[in-house]
This record gives structure tokens, C-alpha cells and sequence, in this order.
């Protein structure tokens, strides 16, 4: 279902798209943005209104949000299966892809060098005094493909960076920094929430 997921995002964003006017009047504007009709937008209402339906009534019903913001105004704002603007969400795996994004934002900012950047040179040791000296070893597309060679799997909760063991510390940062390497990196591809953070 994921990969029909992601399809849907990218249809919707490269087709005819807007928002309905919230119908719930419990529904309050985001201060500071307002809302804009769909035929104003330049989106088809029908196409939106088909796909709202079709989320709405598709198994197995896990779709949470649609928000579209064109132009710093509100198009589409509709929330499904109990969710709300203000639920939280633990996102993981799609954060991992604004990670991406924003670190090419980054590099063209010139505010990272480029992918070949080691994770070292992003800790001031004066802050971080005990971080990993390995970590020089560990470039930034090490992380983004999962080829970090840290002691971390998502599959294995005996691993030391496995989120159980760090995810609610005071001091997780610390800690992370401090995961050893089970390989070198580059070698091996291994899915671990802790590259990306």
C-alpha cells in the first residue's frame, strides 16, 4: 500500500489540485494563512472531491492527512481516520526524506560542502567532547543510503543504536554519537532510524 501512497502524493501534486473549504465548523484557519478556494487555485474540484472519496473509502483505511499550501495560502486541509491537524505523528521513514531534501538545500546554500563531508566535521569538539572519533570515517552518503556501518539495525534490538535503547534518554544525542562501527562505511547496507538524525 506504501508505494500506492507515495503514487497518490506525486499524482496530486503534479495534476489539477486544491482544497474544499473545511465543513467542519470546529475547524479553525491557521492564524496567518488563509484559505483559498480550489477553482481560485486553478485546481479542479471534481478531481479533488474523486480523490478525497477515493482515500476515504480505500482499505486499509491508514491514509492520515492531505495538506496542500499554493502560493502561502491553504488549498487542502482534510485529515482521515481520526487524526487532526494538531495529532502527532511518528513520521520516520518520510522524515528521512525532507532529511534528504533539506540537506541539498544545504549543499547548494553552500552551507554543507557535499555528500563526501564526513560526520565529524559537524560536531565542534567543544560541545561534543566525547563524539565518536570513527565518525570521521562516516560521510554524509553513508547516511542517505544506509551505509553508515554503525552498530544500529531497525530489525535488531540488540543492536546499540536501536532506538530502544536511546530514543528516550535526556541524552540521546550523546549517545548516538558514541554508537560504534560494526563495518566500514559504504560496505554494507543496513536500515537504521539513527542515520538520518
Amino acid at each position: 500500500m506504501r508505494p500506492f501512497i507515495l503514487i497518490l502524493f506525486l499524482s496530486l501534486f503534479s495534476c489539477s489540485i486544491g482544497q474544499t473549504q473545511p465543513s467542519d465548523k470546529l475547524r479553525q484557519p491557521i492564524p496567518e494563512l488563509p484559505f483559498v478556494s480550489l477553482e481560485d487555485s486553478g485546481f479542479n474540484k471534481d478531481s479533488i472531491e474523486n480523490l478525497l472519496r477515493f482515500i476515504k473509502n480505500t482499505p486499509p483505511n491508514d491514509f492520515r492527512g492531505l495538506v496542500v499550501i499554493k502560493d502561502n495560502q491553504l488549498v487542502i486541509e482534510e485529515y482521515f481516520n481520526t487524526f487532526w491537524r494538531n495529532s502527532i505523528h511518528d513520521i520516520r521513514s518520510a522524515g528521512k526524506s525532507v532529511t534528504a531534501m533539506l540537506l541539498g538545500i544545504a549543499i547548494k546554500d553552500g552551507l554543507v560542502n557535499d555528500l563526501e563531508q564526513d560526520v565529524y566535521s559537524f560536531f565542534p569538539k567543544n560541545k561534543y567532547p566525547s563524539v565518536n572519533k570513527d565518525y570521521k570515517q562516516i560521510k554524509l552518503k553513508h547516511l542517505l543510503d544506509m551505509s553508515s556501518g554503525l552498530n544500529a539495525d531497525t530489525d535488531d534490538s540488540k543492536t546499540i543504536g536501536h532506538e530502544v535503547n536511546w530514543i528516550a534518554r535526556d541524552n540521546w544525542k550523546d549517545y548516538i554519537l558514541n554508537v560504534p562501527l560494526t563495518s566500514r562505511p559504504g560496505e554494507k547496507w543496513v536500515y537504521t532510524d539513527i542515520n538520518p538524525l
